[in-house]
């Protein structure tokens, strides 16, 4: 005989009374339960007598398609064992019961419940009676409740079939290890895959009377072999055992790659050489095979035979190999994370290791680096230090060349009588003198290469007045901050001298007094305006200061040129030139 899938119903005899009344009838079917649960001494016959129950207790007319049981224990809390009967196929597992269900309720108030369903293809009637340990429901496909004569005989049937039920349940409670697989306390315990494999398979022998087992994984398209037996039944790796779950050719399809596949629920036969073919060249006797199911995925699949003692294999056994197929797959995935986690902490320890290790040679590295970068930029400070030190020289230097051609000049003008020549040597003596303020102040300031303009022109501007001792010239200096280079200060002192130096000895002829501005200031686009104007007597309207004979307009036009600018006349209230340039070259 061999099983697939669901399983199917089998033709039973069913034993009837001359009393044909329900009660009579009902009473009869309650009487037969009573002494058959007391005869059943083991627990391979439920199977069939619970079959049989069911179909005295159709008998009495009222026809029902399926049934559970709920057996509550104090001790096992919210967790009852549930026992399945739906078309046919027979199951019992632990499972827990919440206070939202209608079978808690039942059982807590001890009054029955009917009700419909419309929602489905058909309509179904459900009906749950309280029982002495817990509840019973059964489902038919009819359109109005069950009336309250048919809920008192079948609660007379199925109070009697309970007892059939409990009988099971203490049968099975004989043997602790098969009853804590079914209560979910058993535990499959491991640190490898290959130790709870072995667990497996030792429990498949001593506890649910098997030869054999065999663990088969999916790996892609094919299960391939885990742990087996010999034909000693002494287990060994059977990973060159393999079976393509999608073979080219149908011939080569097994059962197993079918229920991997989910297309079969399980496969039992009493003859496996016979069921297969001529592939399998020993006799194997009766062969069982069950998915092992983990998060709702088929990981592989669970095989048993009684290949040495050629006994068959009842139905009763698949159940618990069922169940025994899914702690077994729970089990290999919590593994599998647990040694893939493993594997990364590893791996990640190793890295940190790696990196460890690769940051304490970079921080050597920079360790000597930082030394390397101290000592150069200490010997940077040396030379910046000295390189200062020889600007400040050479500035002073500058300074005091210069001072010295001015006293040359200074000597050389007492000499003369010409009083063009004299002022052509204190017109030169002032332009020298300007460069040297420059380099005098270049000496004194901590910035060497940087002139603040805006600090340096006041005190420049009023030394020159004083040596051309124009005292009653009124001065107004108005300067931004502004900062220029060495280059850029010379050229700017020296064009102020010019444009002074011009007022002073022709704005201001007729006696002498006035007043001249001196304004620096940053203008848009990143400029800067210079201007000298004076309220004097005015530039005489027909003369083009950039074509004059003079020697200081030559020298201005030429100094603006210098500072990359452009030079403007106005000659509003006086004389005011404006020159517009950029500001510090970098």
């Amino acid at each position: 005989m061999t099983i697939v899938g669901e399983g199917k119903d089998e033709d039973r005899t069913i034993n009837t009374d001359s009393d044909n009344s329900i009660s009579g009838k009902s009473a009869k079917i309650s009487q037969w339960l009573h002494e058959t649960s007391l005869r059943m001494e083991d627990a391979k016959e439920f199977r069939t007598l619970f079959f049989e129950a069911i179909d005295r207790i159709r008998s009495l007319g009222i026809d029902f398609h399926g049934l559970s049981f709920y057996l509550f224990e104090p001790e096992s809390g919210p967790v009852a064992i549930h026992y399945t009967f739906h078309k046919g196929e027979l199951s019992w597992t632990p499972d827990e019961v919440s206070e939202d269900m209608i079978e808690y309720q039942v059982c807590s108030t001890k009054e029955a419940k009917s009700w419909l369903d419309k929602q489905s293809v058909v309509t179904l009637c459900y009906l749950c009676l309280p029982t002495k340990t817990g509840t019973v429901t059964i489902v038919a496909e009819r359109s109005t409740l069950f009336e309250p004569e048919e809920q008192d005989h079948l609660g007379v049937g199925f109070s009697a079939l309970e007892m059939l039920v409990v009988r099971h349940r203490g049968l099975i409670t004989n043997n602790p290890d098969l009853m804590a697989l079914h209560d979910g306390r058993f535990d499959l315990l491991g640190d490898t895959a290959d130790e709870i494999a072995g667990q497996v398979l030792q429990f498949i022998t001593e506890n649910l009377d098997l030869d054999r087992g065999g663990i088969f994984l999916q790996e892609g398209d094919v299960l391939r072999g885990f742990w087996g037996m010999d034909e000693q039944g002494v287990p060994e790796p059977i990973t060159a055992t393999v079976f393509s779950l999608y073979p080219a050719e149908d011939e080569y399809l097994t059962h197993a790659a079918l229920i991997a596949r989910g297309e079969e629920q399980f496969y039992l036969t009493e003859d496996l050489g016979a069921e297969t073919g001529p592939e399998i060249n020993s006799d194997y006797g009766a062969n069982v095979a069950v998915p092992m199911r983990a998060d709702g995925r088929i990981i592989g699949v669970l095989v048993a035979d009684n290949f040495i003692t050629k006994r068959p294999i009842d139905y009763d056994q698949v159940q618990p190999l069922m169940v025994l197929a899914n702690l077994a797959a729970a089990t290999l995935e919590r593994n599998r994370l647990y040694q893939n986690l493993r594997l990364l902490n590893q791996e990640l320890e190793q890295r940190v290791s790696d990196r460890t290790a690769s940051l304490k040679q970079s921080n050597v590295q920079l360790e000597e680096e930082i030394v390397e970068r101290r000592r150069v930029q200490g010997e940077l400070q040396v030379l910046l230090e000295e390189k200062e030190m020889l600007y400040r020289e050479i500035h002073h230097r500058v300074k005091n060349n210069l001072q010295t051609i001015s006293s040359l000049l200074s000597l050389q003008a007492d000499y003369l009588d010409d009083p063009r020549a004299v002022n052509a040597m204190d017109a030169s003596r002032s332009r020298i003198e300007a460069m040297g303020r420059i380099h005098q102040y270049l000496y004194q300031a901590e910035a060497w290469v940087r002139v603040s303009f805006d600090q340096f022109i006041k005190g420049f501007v009023a030394d020159l007045l004083g040596l051309y001792r124009a005292d009653s010239v009124h001065l107004v200096v108005d300067c931004d901050p502004v900062e220029f280079d060495v280059d850029q200060s010379i050229y700017a002192c020296m064009l102020i001298n010019e444009l002074i130096g011009n007022a002073l000895k022709h704005a201001f002829a007729h006696d002498g007094q006035g007043t001249i501005w001196v304004r620096v200031q940053k203008e848009q686009e990143d400029r800067v305006m210079m201007e000298v104007a004076d309220n004097g007597v005015g530039f005489p309207a027909d003369l083009d200061f950039r074509q004059t004979g003079s020697l200081g307009l030559q020298v201005v036009v030429s100094l603006v040129q210098n500072l990359g600018g452009e030079i403007e006349l106005k000659r509003e209230n006086g004389t005011a030139f404006r020159i517009v340039f950029p500001p510090i070259r970098n």
